[in-house]
């Protein structure tokens, strides 16, 4: 081998090992803004890393495990803001939900029922609107069709006001 051909293998090397180095810090950088509540950030890093070195299973394996434990971490939360009313909270968290994984079904179908819960929020707002004024046994009958099938504490409430104040 000659004195160039060697300094030419050097150079690969050199070049291998720091793109190595490169990959193995976005895959670390990654872990860490997943870890400080970063996550689309941190799942963008990790999929850098991935096809940064399609080859390494162990980055594939840590992007997948990472990815499915975020998302499933988001949507329970998005869930529990949803059940608690908290419908503005609830839709920035499965939109997030969807930055991370385009056409998440379970984001999708989130905020589908949140647009539900949003209206039928308004009609349990008038309800009980309704019930604040006088003549509301004429009045509730309006809403009384509307709300069937809502599974909701406040709509418990209305039917049991309506059937005494019969």
């Amino acid at each position: 081998m000659t004195s160039m051909q060697v300094k030419v293998l050097i150079f690969l090397f050199l070049v291998a090992a720091l793109s190595g180095c490169a990959t193995d810090r976005l895959n670390q950088d990654g872990l860490k803004l997943i870890s400080e509540g970063q996550y689309e950030d941190g799942v963008a890093k990790l999929e850098q890393a991935t096809k940064s070195d399609p080859s390494n299973l162990h980055y594939r394996t840590v992007l997948l495990n990472k990815r499915d434990e975020v998302i499933n971490r988001l949507l329970v939360s998005a869930d529990q803001e949803r059940a608690a009313g908290r419908f503005e909270e609830a839709e920035k968290i499965y939109r997030r939900v969807l930055i991370i994984e385009p056409g998440n079904a379970r984001a999708q179908a989130g905020g589908a029922e949140l647009a539900k819960d949003r209206r039928h929020q308004v009609l349990i707002d008038e309800a009980r609107e309704l019930f604040d004024k006088s003549d509301t046994q004429r009045k509730c009958y309006k809403y009384s069709e509307e709300l069937d099938g809502i599974a909701n504490s406040e709509v418990i409430v209305f039917r049991q006001h309506k059937s005494t104040s019969l």
